[in-house]
């Protein structure tokens, strides 16, 4: 007979006593540490968690732990095919900050054009229907564009989280160029809802989809112009908001946790601005680089931002070299390092930042 001490509990074990122990000796975790341990476990192992025990299923199936399971997750890139069936790969940073690869096998019945709070929004040319799905549990909503939008030329669609609900806003033009908007509130609305506005926007570029940032805010670039429009979902208002001044027009708009960045260039030098309260219009100089002496850069015709991953710490860019091929790299402002995040990416695939979770379009 060979005892074991773990602590203050003692087992034993022999290979003479096979007698079951009872419930109330079976060692055990309280429910809430269980529930604390889940939701720092990625969501791509979660899936075949749910049948280790009834306990561990019923945890992961509430809203409430997909809501905290995402304030987890960590940001990555959703690499996807732009011809059908668009075949995707995950690109996952790991907590040593190198990223991991996930080949998908699902059939996503779109191209993913934005990623809000795990929910992702996805396009396909050939139909009217816009699908807010998570792209990892497949589960979601495909919502047909307004009526009385006469094409997707000149139109886009964003995405808005707040107070557990989701609101999609389409924004198109007519053939003045003037804009027009609606919205509807997944799970809610049963049709879009035309907003009703006395002031034209003429100039928004709708060939790019807003950016969705913290408060319910929702901002489209402008245009030939240095501002972007910014609309208030809460009480659906519209305003005008004069972006940094800079010698170029910026070259990316972006979101960062829950702020709109901008990325100017001039001469090789990077500057970063975000935008820190919407209300007030303020601005503040982030983040300042120059790649003109870096060996990443030698030959590089452009460069594409994408986004922020690694905790928000790194800046991922597609850099297109001389001779057409893309690498994926990734810039973090702490170090000041540039390193090669997937040097195999080609102009038949679109990148996008999202976070993989459990959330779909009915939590909140």
């Amino acid at each position: 007979m060979v005892k074991r001490t773990y602590g203050k509990t003692e087992i034993a074990s022999s290979s003479e006593n096979t007698k079951r122990m009872n419930s109330d000796e079976m060692p055990y975790l309280p429910e809430a540490v269980i529930f604390n341990i889940l939701i720092m476990i990625p969501a791509h192992f979660l899936g075949s968690m749910r049948l280790v025990c009834k306990l561990w299923a019923d945890l992961i199936k509430q809203p409430f732990f997909a809501l905290l399971h995402h304030q987890h997750a960590r940001p990555g890139l959703f690499v996807q095919n732009k011809q059908f069936p668009y075949s995707a790969r995950f690109l996952e940073p790991s907590r040593d900050g190198e990223f991991g690869v996930t080949y998908l096998a699902p059939r996503y019945p779109g191209l993913m054009f934005s990623s809000v709070k795990g929910l992702s929004l996805l396009s396909d040319p050939c139909n009217k229907l816009i699908y807010a799905i998570n792209p990892f549990t497949m589960q979601g909503v495909k919502v047909h564009q307004p009526v009385i939008c006469p094409s997707r030329d000149h139109s886009s669609c964003g995405l808005v989280y707040k107070n557990g609900v989701y609101t999609l806003v389409w924004g198109f033009q007519d053939a003045e160029l003037a804009a027009h908007f609606c919205v509807l509130r997944l799970g809610i609305d049963d049709d879009w809802r035309k907003i009703e506005t006395t002031i034209p926007y003429y100039g928004i570029y709708m060939q790019t989809h807003p950016i969705s940032i913290g408060g319910g805010f929702l901002c489209w670039a402008m245009a030939r112009h240095r501002e972007t429009v910014i609309m208030d979902t809460n009480d659906e208002s519209f305003h005008i908001l004069r972006i940094p001044r800079g010698r170029t027009t910026p070259l990316a708009f972006l979101k960062k946790g829950e702020y709109l960045c901008t990325v100017t260039e001039n001469l090789a030098v990077y500057l970063i601005h975000i935008l820190k309260d919407v209300r007030r219009r303020k601005w503040i100089r982030y983040h300042r680089f120059d790649f003109a002496r870096t060996r990443e850069f030698m030959f590089t015709a452009y460069l594409k931002f994408i986004g922020w991953t690694s905790d928000e710490q790194e800046l991922t860019m597609l850099a297109c070299k001389a001779n057409d091929t893309l690498t994926c790299l990734a810039y973090n402002i702490k170090t000041r390092k540039i390193r090669c995040v997937d040097g195999y990416m080609n102009s038949g695939e679109n990148v996008q930042v999202h976070a993989n979770t459990l959330i779909s379009s009915s939590y909140g």
